[in-house]
C-alpha cells in the first residue's frame, strides 16, 4: 500500500452510511433517507471514494420478528421504484451504492442483492457490500451458492467472528475468509475489508490483527 500512496488507499474505502435502513412506506422517513444519500455523496467526494454502503429498506412482507425471508420476487418492483431516485443520483455523481447483505432488510442474501440490482437495470452505480456471515445466517451458503450471484459486483467486505471469536471460518462452516477473498480478488475485487461486531476493544483489536494476517498472505 505504501507504494501506491494514501490516495489509492482512500479510493477503496467505504462510506458506512445508514441509507435505506428505513421503512419504504413511511413517507417522511423515506424522504429523509433520500436527503441522507445526498450527504453521503458529499462525504464520498470529500474522502475521494466511490463506495457508499446502503440498504434496501427494513424487511417487509413477514411478521415482525419472524425469521423467514420474504419472497424477494414478490416485492422487488416496489423496492426498485423506491430506490430509483437514489440510483439516479449515484449515476450522476459517479459513486456506487453498495448494498449490504443484512438480514433485517430486504437484502439479506447474495441472491436477493442480485434480484434488486437486476430490477434496477444492472446500473453500474450498484454493487455489493458482502457481509458473508450475514448471508449465511439468512440460510445461504456463501460459496459457491451465494457468490455466483454477485461475482464481479463486490466492492466491500464485512468480517464477523465465528462462535469461537475468530475469523478462521465463516460462521460454523468450513469455508475460510481467505478462500473467499482470493476468489473475489481473482474476479476483480479491489476494495477494502472491515471488521464488525467483535465485542470489546480487545476483541476488536484481535479481529483487526487476524484480518491483517489474512491480507498479508493474499
Amino acid at each position: 500500500e505504501r507504494s501506491r500512496g494514501l490516495g489509492d488507499v482512500y479510493k477503496r474505502q467505504c462510506i458506512g452510511s445508514p441509507v435505506g435502513k428505513c421503512h419504504h412506506d413511511k413517507k417522511e422517513e423515506y424522504e429523509q433517507h433520500l436527503k441522507y444519500f445526498d450527504r453521503m455523496v458529499e462525504l464520498a467526494h470529500a474522502f475521494d471514494t466511490r463506495v457508499i454502503r446502503g440498504f434496501a429498506f427494513w424487511k417487509f412482507g413477514v411478521a415482525k420478528g419472524e425469521a423467514n425471508r420474504p419472497d424477494i420476487e414478490e416485492y422487488v418492483d416496489i423496492i426498485a421504484e423506491k430506490l430509483e431516485p437514489i440510483v439516479k443520483v449515484a449515476e450522476k455523481e459517479d459513486v456506487t451504492l453498495s448494498f449490504e447483505t443484512e438480514g433485517s432488510t430486504m437484502i439479506g442474501t447474495c441472491a436477493e442483492a442480485k434480484a434488486v440490482i437486476d430490477a434496477l437495470g444492472n446500473s453500474p452505480a450498484l454493487s455489493v457490500c458482502w457481509d458473508v456471515k450475514n448471508g449465511y445466517s439468512c440460510g445461504e451458503m456463501p460459496y459457491p451458492d451465494g457468490y455466483k450471484h454477485i461475482k464481479g459486483l463486490v466492492t466491500h467486505f464485512h468480517v464477523k467472528p465465528n462462535k469461537d471469536r475468530n475469523m478462521q471460518t465463516v460462521g460454523e462452516t468450513e469455508l475460510t475468509y481467505e478462500k473467499i477473498f482470493k476468489i473475489a480478488i481473482a474476479d476483480g475485487f479491489d476494495g477494502s475489508l472491515s471488521i464488525e461486531h467483535w465485542g470489546s476493544p480487545e476483541l476488536m483489536l484481535k479481529g483487526v490483527r487476524e484480518l491483517r494476517n489474512v491480507v498479508d498472505q493474499l
